[in-house]
């Protein structure tokens, strides 16, 4: 096998043994489906730095760059700096060849994504479903708003600060739960691309090589920056983004010094980096002390121990291959021992959080045996057996009892649909049984939970409130016995 072949799997491994990247590749969520578009946009970009057909490579990345979009809007156009900025450095075309090329890559972006824009946009809001998200049921609001600008800005975060959701700067990238998700190797990740970059300087032989550390490390950099100053929505999971960049980084880097070898500042970035990845493994094993509590001393000590011998090594003399790779198995172990951890957590709900003893969360409301008894009975007699605030609870309720649940609000609980007047002629036709409380509120199912409590009898069903819809208030609450349940 070639050594860009082992460079490649050192890469796919490292990415692959990343503690977010077991949690989401393995999750219902879109963002797997986001890195995989976004690292096939960086390859195609890396092809049409040295290709005869450069223009067809950069057109196909902004298509993948398109398709990125319609996985997870904004979040797709965050590495556009990285892409753009190597091409425009390393392309072997004229400048002006290389603005064309660009041109191109825009392109096929805004055919790739805008077609479906286009069709929301133009589609009769009448026949269609409220875009969730967004308060105009417009589909530019949710891309450059909630999903896009609101999230650094903070503008749509004020109704979502419950456990799901984290109000953030930078505290929220370099804390729990974010950096022991995929900041293990980070630092590891700079020091070598960019002693590699260094002692490369100059060199046509590892134009490549040095074309890929820079789009990599604009990558991370770009997506470090960003997640440090939002202050919208995050949630840990965003760093999953980080991971392809910190792998990638670790491999080729580490892959151009070892070629190198016996070279002394080659030999001291590995000393380096071994370092700074034992302190930052020991820092980020100490924020979960309960966790294997000795294993932050057995494998980042011996670690150290091993980086200050590589920084003592003779000038000339070549590293030990044995002490080599037990620096790289070293290094390697306490965030595949985290991602492990993960593989045994059993997570549901809307933000899922990698390592040992991660909480799950699936909305307000707990359904309980006998909630959930109570929406299966009579379930086939209404088309919603309840409604309840936000998708979120809705979801969880859903599968609980295998009834159908309506979501007051949409998502969030706060997109204006349906309407009251449109609840009202739902209850008027028979076709919702329960309204239960302590879902996600937002300004519309608050209204809804308004008129509710004016017409109907509240009941409790194991601590949960909820109104029979189906029977309009006459005399006061009326207890619903659920002891047969």
């Amino acid at each position: 096998m070639t050594g860009s072949g082992n460079t490649a799997l050192l890469a796919g491994a490292l990415l692959a043994s990343t503690p977010v990247s077991v949690l989401m590749f393995r999750y219902d969520n879109p963002d797997a489906l986001l890195v995989l578009l976004l690292v096939s946009a960086a390859s195609s970009t890396l092809r049409a730095v040295d290709s005869v057909h450069a223009a067809r490579w950069m057109a196909l990345t902004g298509c993948l760059i398109g398709l990125g979009f319609l996985t997870k809007m904004g979040a797709a156009m965050m590495v556009l700096p990285a892409l753009a900025i190597t091409y425009v450095v390393f392309a072997q075309v004229r400048p002006a060849v290389r603005v064309r090329h660009l041109l191109i890559t825009g392109t096929t972006f805004l055919a790739s994504a805008g077609w479906w824009v286009a069709t929301v946009m133009l589609w009769p809001a009448s026949s269609r479903p409220w875009v969730g998200g967004s308060t105009t049921n417009s589909v530019l609001e949710l891309a450059f708003g909630y999903n896009g600008i609101g999230r650094i800005s903070g503008a749509d975060s004020a109704a979502t600060t419950g456990g799901t959701w984290q109000l953030t700067r930078a505290g929220s990238v370099f804390g729990l739960p974010s950096a022991t998700a995929s900041l293990w190797l980070v630092p590891a990740a700079l020091i070598l691309s960019l002693v590699a970059l260094r002692l490369s300087r100059g060199s046509r032989r590892h134009r490549r090589q040095q074309a890929g550390l820079v789009l990599w490390l604009v990558w991370a950099g770009t997506l470090i920056l960003v997640f440090s100053v939002m202050t919208g929505i995050f949630h840990s999971y965003y760093t999953l983004m980080i991971a392809p960049a910190s792998a990638a980084l670790v491999a080729v880097g580490g892959s151009m010094l070892t070629e190198r070898l016996p070279d002394r500042r080659s030999t001291r970035a590995f000393a380096l980096a071994a370092g700074a990845t034992s302190v930052v493994a020991f820092v980020l094993l100490s924020l979960t002390p309960a966790w294997l509590p000795g294993l932050r001393w057995i494998v980042c000590l011996p670690l150290l121990c091993l980086a200050l011998l590589l920084a003592r090594s003779l000038p000339g003399s070549r590293p030990d291959w044995k002490m080599l790779v037990m620096v790289g198995v070293l290094a390697a172990a306490s965030p595949t021992a985290y991602a492990l951890a993960t593989v045994g957590q059993v997570l549901e709900g809307a933000s899922p959080e990698a390592g040992p003893n991660r909480p799950s969360y699936s909305g307000n409301v707990v359904t309980t045996a006998g909630t959930a008894g109570l929406l299966r009975d009579g379930a086939t007699d209404f088309q919603w057996a309840a409604a309840v605030g936000g998708a979120r609870t809705a979801s969880s309720m859903m599968l609980s009892s295998g009834a159908p649940v309506i979501a007051i609000g949409g998502y969030k609980g706060t997109d204006p649909t349906p309407s009251l007047e449109d609840f009202q002629i739902l209850v008027s036709q028979g076709q919702v049984h329960y309204f239960v409380t302590g879902g996600t509120l937002g300004t519309a199912d608050s209204t809804i939970g308004d008129w509710v409590s004016a017409h109907f009898a509240p009941s409790w069903v194991d601590g949960v409130e909820l109104y029979d819809l189906s029977a309009p208030r006459v005399d006061g609450p009326a207890p619903i016995d659920t002891s047969v349940r």
